[in-house]
């Protein structure tokens, strides 16, 4: 990162990694199960001022993203996340520096979620070089629902 680039929340507490980071934002992630969620970060360049600075040219044409949801490491992902998804699980990356790990409803609704309680996640970018930066990580807190589709 060059000085003045930062990553911050855009809701939430933000904890910022120290040098040898794990990731640039340790977060947990609250997940309603049943109702479409996404944990959304900005990056850009630190003007100084209160708006972050627009058209970074860090995440722009060519930037991929992936992020993954298990219940630890080496097992397998309850969801995986692609920014070349366009629907269901995707990571949405905006020219305005906004990234966007999205989880619809509909993959959370199935009996198997039921079960699960705690997990993690973290979200990584690859550079068109193919340089890949872990930008957020965290756990992953599932809030069971009662309601279920009527069919």
């Amino acid at each position: 990162m060059v000085k003045g680039e930062y990553l911050s929340l855009l809701e939430g507490p933000m904890a910022e990694a120290p040098a040898g980071y794990e990731a640039r934002v340790v977060r947990d992630w609250h997940v309603p199960q049943g109702a479409d969620t996404n944990c959304t970060f900005e990056y850009g360049e630190d003007d100084g001022g209160v708006t972050p600075f627009v058209g970074t040219e860090f995440i722009s044409e060519g930037w991929t993203a992936q992020a993954q949801v298990r219940p630890g490491v080496g097992q397998p992902p309850w969801v995986v996340f692609l920014s070349t998804s366009g629907i269901g699980p995707r990571i949405d990356m905006d020219d305005d520096g906004r990234v966007a790990i999205v989880l619809p409803h509909a993959a959370t609704e199935s009996a198997e979620w039921n079960g699960r309680d705690v997990g993690f996640y973290d979200l990584e970018i690859t550079s068109p070089d193919n340089e890949r930066t872990r930008l957020a990580m965290g756990m992953v807190i599932i809030s069971h629902d009662v309601t279920r589709d009527v069919i």
